[in-house]
């Protein structure tokens, strides 16, 4: 087939305005002789000569069926949604796996259905349905995903440090998921994004999400997740400043003086929220020649101290430190 044989769309249902019946969905056999019906069709009384009893069937009735029929093909022509319906759900049994619904109470939200025979409603929290995006659920503290937040996730970590916990990555029954998330706090605590069980994201057992930044995870449907994007990079650059890399890793650096008479406390510009990896702490100028070093780091940052060949001595240093 080609893109350009497509069929001229049906602007107006079939008999729009013309005489036609509404077709019931119960046999009207016994009940209006010769009616058409969605159980029966037009029934046997319809195709029985006139002269032995029979009746032809009616019009209206072709109009109804043709109707309804149209109705429907120019609302999906349209590109119309389709949303949830409890009395259509039990009528059919249920709706089957990998049933697409649009959401009723959130524009551009879709669902995925996962089971077979689903009569319950995603937009109420029904069993067995995923999200394909279009929300946007927001987090204030530690929670656990599930399938129905996949899409779109919003967190901060205003109020203290954060862990997302993800759901298992086979949670969709072997179909890829996964998340947009988007921290959108300035503070110093921390977002983890941890994994189910024995899954990993990239190999690792947890990713820290820097502060404004986004990352899109994916599951591989068996055990783990990918990183495809981390869209932002934290940072203060001046003098004195620090850089938030992907995947969480925080780098600092700055001047310091160091003093002869006592060390010297040097506070980092950012708290680590986690751990301090690593400080290296280097001469700019000195009065004399000597070494420098650091006493006593923590997170917060560390004690300065110069010595020269006659004990302490004032120094200009800097420093770089490596934490999460």
């Amino acid at each position: 087939m080609l893109a350009s044989g497509i069929p001229t769309r049906v602007s107006v249902p079939f008999a729009n305005s013309g005489d036609r019946n509404t077709i019931p969905v119960p046999s009207q056999i016994g009940v209006t002789p010769g009616l058409a019906s969605f159980t029966t069709g037009f029934p046997p009384l319809t195709m029985t000569p006139i002269e032995a009893g029979g009746v032809p069937p009616f019009g209206q009735d072709m109009n109804g069926i043709l109707y309804a029929m149209s109705a429907w093909n120019r609302w999906q022509a349209a590109g119309a949604p389709v949303a949830y319906d409890a009395a259509f759900a039990t009528a059919v049994g249920g709706y089957p796996r990998g049933a697409r619904l649009a959401s009723s109470a959130a524009d551009g939200r879709e669902w995925l259905n996962l089971i077979d025979n689903n009569t319950t409603d995603p937009d109420a929290g029904g069993a067995g349905w995923m999200s394909l995006g279009g929300g946007n659920d927001n987090f204030t503290a530690s929670a656990t995903l599930t399938l129905r937040q996949a899409g779109l996730v919003s967190v901060t970590a205003a109020a203290g440090n954060v862990t997302l916990s993800l759901p298992a990555a086979t949670a969709a029954g072997g179909l890829a998921f996964g998340y947009e998330i988007k921290r959108y706090d300035g503070t110093g605590n921390s977002v983890t994004i941890s994994p189910a069980g024995s899954d990993t994201i990239d190999g690792a057992a947890s990713f820290i999400l820097a502060r404004g930044n986004s990352v899109t995870l994916v599951s591989n449907g068996v055990n783990g997740w990918f990183t495809l994007a981390e869209a932002v990079v934290d940072r203060s650059l001046a003098g004195t400043g620090w850089m938030q890399l992907p995947g969480g890793l925080i780098m600092q650096w700055g001047d310091a003086n160091a003093s002869n008479a006592s060390d010297v406390w040097v506070t980092f510009p950012l708290t680590f929220p986690t751990a301090l990896y690593s400080l290296t702490v280097g001469h700019l100028s000195n009065n004399t020649f000597g070494a420098v070093g650091a006493n006593t780091a923590t997170t917060a940052g560390f004690y300065l101290a110069s010595y020269g060949p006659s004990g302490r001595t004032n120094a200009v240093t800097n420093y770089i430190a490596l934490g999460a």
